[in-house]
């Protein structure tokens, strides 16, 4: 059900055929050259979008393990020296 401003309208009881409902996108999407132009660029800018995404945040992932490991090793060798010189 879709509410406008001033009057109601239920799609359900609209006697649309169902095939109005798959054609208008396609037209949507495909209707002439140039639109159908557009299409194509917008999904291989979307694919590639992706593509960038999923490499920087495997960059970044990597960087922040190796960071964190580094980080750990620090404090793991600080506190084993710590006690190696309290064990005296």
């Amino acid at each position: 059900m879709v509410i406008f401003l001033l009057f109601q309208l239920e799609v359900n009881t609209l006697d649309l055929p169902a095939q109005s409902f798959l054609i208008v996108p396609l037209q949507i999407f495909l209707g002439d050259g140039w639109t159908i132009c557009k299409t194509v660029i917008a999904f291989f800018v979307a694919a590639i979008a992706i593509q960038a995404t999923l490499w920087l945040i495997k960059i970044i992932s990597e960087t922040v393990v190796s960071a964190s490991q580094l980080l750990l090793s620090r404090i793991i060798s600080a506190t084993q020296h710590k006690r190696s010189w309290t064990a005296k």
